[in-house]
């Protein structure tokens, strides 16, 4: 065996409530732990004829928040984990090993989801810069990038098939009816009078002298100490 593409995974859509056990090692034991019985077995045979060429696929759910699919995006990220440790383990005996992240692919696999997995598919399409879902081949000729000869001078990388969506923004959003109603005060800093006033003081200055020194500077607002932490909530009732 010279190439090697571990593509086997599964995915079910589980609310936060509703995960177990059994869902939270089924996703794993099929998403990171089989690449890693898979890849071991074959890797002995590559490292004797000092050539071999690894894809391991990954999602961009293991860049990303996704809060209906914990035990997907946990495996995902581990598999990027074990891309990068393990490519750089295997790259003396000239094995490259490489990770394809899909975002929205269009596939057959759909077919399965229900109803209300399938409107939030719908809702995320609109989200994804190119407006549409990314197709079978286009994921593929990726692959066939990291396995061919020109792409000699990668390894350990993560090469995205998204369409373009930012892994800054949270785009894997609950509902509006799932979303937690606790207001945060401590993410703002409201100004005392004296602050107020110091302020619009300062601004009535010309800016040479605003900051000519520091006794005219405003004091800082000291921020309020966090809320205490919330009661348990749906997490409390987990029982290994």
């Amino acid at each position: 065996i010279d190439m090697l593409v571990n593509n086997a995974g599964i995915f079910e859509y589980v609310t936060p409530d509703t995960t177990t056990l059994d869902h939270w090692k089924r996703t794993i034991d099929v998403n990171l732990t089989g690449l890693y019985i898979v890849t071991w077995a074959v890797k002995d045979q590559m490292v004797e004829r000092k050539f071999g060429r690894i894809v391991n696929m990954t999602s961009i759910s293991g860049l990303r928040s996704r809060p209906y699919g914990i035990a997907y995006s946990a495996s995902k990220a581990g598999v990027i984990g074990f891309t990068k440790s393990a490519s750089e383990a295997l790259i003396p005996f000239n094995i490259r090993m490489n990770a394809v992240a899909p975002g929205l692919i269009a596939s057959s696999g759909m077919d399965s989801y229900d109803e209300d997995y399938r409107n939030v598919l719908r809702g995320l399409q609109g989200k994804v810069p190119l407006q549409s879902f990314g197709t079978e081949a286009e994921l593929a000729a990726a692959v066939v990038f990291l396995l061919s000869e020109a792409s000699t001078f990668v390894n350990g990388a993560v090469l995205r098939v998204d369409g373009g969506v930012p892994t800054a923004r949270h785009t894997w959003a609950m509902p509006a009816t799932a979303a937690p109603t606790r207001s945060r005060p401590w993410t703002t800093r409201p100004r005392s009078a004296a602050a107020t006033a110091c302020a619009r003081a300062k601004s009535s200055r010309p800016s040479s002298a605003r900051n000519s020194s520091p006794s005219k500077r405003c004091a800082p607002t000291p921020r309020p100490p966090p809320p205490a932490v919330p009661a348990p909530g749906w997490w409390s009732s987990y029982s290994p």
